[in-house]
């Protein structure tokens, strides 16, 4: 979580990427040949419970020890944070996705994922507070961050190729003006996720922003 205090006024928010670093790719020992090509999928959920993606996407194809970096970043996800009215704390959820493809039907897995966490999150919402997608939750975001961990947990068994885990990342705006309190402007320091499948070892380089 990353709390924002008044001081400069914002109406977006982005979940950027800097960079993918192959610590130990799939495999060990003798099984360990070949490229990995890393495929990354990041699903949204906004304040109001909608659900959203900018697509998956090929990363690179790794071996032991390599790194792609984002000059200038890669937009992951863009959130506007002036819908669904002025109540706070506003909480945006994005889970983030490695894949290892080999053999399966990404695109299909892809889509599946996105309709799957769309139905669950509002089933979820209905099951606790009937609310509708597109009305403000507040604090129940939170909880919505955990929904989309396990939505996504799940359905990697799905996919015939080898999933590396995921992560969801959150960030929380109690303001529309506010720079991260972390930082004392309107980027938070870049941070990490490691993501482990397969006996592969990789780490996520990411970023929140707070743009006019």
């Amino acid at each position: 979580m990353n709390p924002v205090v008044p001081q400069t006024e914002y109406r977006g928010l982005r979940l950027l990427l800097h960079k993918v670093h192959c610590i130990d790719e799939t495999g060990s020992g003798m099984d360990e040949w070949g490229e990995d090509e890393i495929y990354m999928a990041a699903v949204a959920v906004d304040n109001n419970g909608q659900t959203s993606s900018n697509g998956l996407f090929h990363v690179r194809n790794f071996d032991d020890g390599e790194i792609k970096e984002y000059s200038p970043p890669k937009l992951l996800q863009h959130f506007n944070i002036r819908e669904g009215g002025d109540s706070f704390p506003k909480i945006y959820s994005v889970s983030m996705a490695l894949i290892e493809h080999d053999h399966g039907n990404l695109s299909k897995w892809f889509s599946d994922l996105l309709n799957a966490v769309s139905k669950k999150v509002q089933n979820y919402l209905l099951s606790v507070i009937g609310a509708v997608e597109g009305k403000p939750l507040g604090d129940l975001s939170a909880a919505i961050g955990w929904v989309l961990g396990q939505m996504i947990g799940w359905v990697k068994s799905w996919l015939e190729d080898d999933h590396l885990g995921n992560h969801v990342v959150q960030a929380t705006i109690n303001s529309y003006s506010g720079n991260w309190t972390s930082t004392g402007t309107a980027l938070t320091p870049i941070r990490t996720r490691d993501h482990k499948g397969d006996s592969s070892h990789y780490r996520v380089f990411y970023q929140w922003q707070l743009v006019p």
